[in-house]
């Protein structure tokens, strides 16, 4: 993966464990978001609607 490619953490899970055949236990992955492996992405509301 090129430098300044940004994945959320469900696409940096299925990378990692696909190229390490490894699934990360929690704490494991709570250390990665910490290490600023993956950008966390802030849930949408299903019935928001921009405001006028």
């Amino acid at each position: 993966m090129k430098k300044g490619t940004f994945m959320n953490e469900t696409e940096w899970l299925d990378y990692f464990e696909t190229i390490n055949n490894y699934k990360l236990t929690e704490e494991e992955t709570q250390q990665s978001k910490a290490n600023g492996e993956f950008i966390v992405s802030e849930p949408v509301a299903e019935n928001s609607q921009p405001q006028v």
